[in-house]
């Protein structure tokens, strides 16, 4: 792929200038951060709220019910702002006319949409790396233990899931629109969602790797299949848009 190398850098350095990276950092941060609290403290806080009652019914939280709590926020929360990250990485680019500028210099279009993909992938498990270290700090802080491999296990197989959702977004995003990439990488994460309900789904599709289920080798593998068909589809999308 010509010029990738020069894309790539174009792209770092822009997440580096931009919002990007603060944004997404501070979120997961401030997930990964209160989580472990909440988790700690539900039985306090849904007995100050509803009854003492209720308090004494519940069982005793675990270093598990963190890791719940850290999944929770990733389908929950930061899911969505990866899409939108995903969505406007092509999309303002080609509003702004930054791409039509480097579709006549001497670089391949699949390298514009590779280096993009790269490049925010990497924002992407770099901020979910901090956040996996925050999570098991706290963890081991409130409940005396954080056993690694389940949290680092989770969250890898969780990127698998979100990296499939970025590029289904990039591909919707050189088809159309920023504002209907979006909406296409949304409604696609629900229709996995709902999908998770069914166990052939949670074993063999990436529902099982976005939250749904135990995060199988299966699930994985469906995950990084359909982001490397969606890759090339945003490639050969790009390549036949008229720019």
């Amino acid at each position: 792929m010509t010029g990738f190398s020069a894309l790539l850098a174009k792209e770092i350095l822009e997440i580096r200038r931009t919002w990007k990276a603060r944004v997404l950092l501070a979120v997961i941060a401030f997930a990964a951060a209160t989580g472990p609290f909440i988790a700690r403290y539900a039985p306090q806080i849904i007995g100050s709220t509803l009854g003492a009652e209720l308090e004494l019914s519940l069982p005793d939280p675990t270093w598990a019910d963190s890791y719940v709590q850290w999944v929770k926020s990733l389908t929950q929360i930061i899911v969505f702002l990866v899409i939108i990250l995903a969505a406007l990485s092509l999309g303002s680019e080609l509003r702004a006319g930054t791409v039509q500028g480097l579709a006549t210099a001497p670089v391949d279009r699949s390298a514009i949409i590779v280096a993009k993909l790269v490049a925010d992938a990497g924002l992407v498990a770099i901020s979910l790396g901090a956040g996996t270290l925050i999570v098991a700090a706290e963890t081991r802080l409130l409940f005396g233990t954080a056993p690694g491999g389940e949290l680092i296990g989770g969250t890898l197989t969780w990127l698998c899931g979100a990296l499939f959702l970025m590029s289904a977004t990039m591909c919707a995003s050189a088809l159309t629109s920023t504002g209907p990439a979006i909406a296409t990488g949304i409604s696609l994460y629900l229709v996995v969602s709902l999908a998770g309900m069914w166990e052939p789904a949670r074993r063999w599709s990436p529902a099982g790797a976005l939250g749904a289920g135990n995060g199988e080798i299966p699930a994985i593998a469906s995950c990084l299949l359909l982001a490397a068909t969606c890759t090339a589809g945003a490639i050969r999308a790009l390549d036949r848009r008229d720019i």
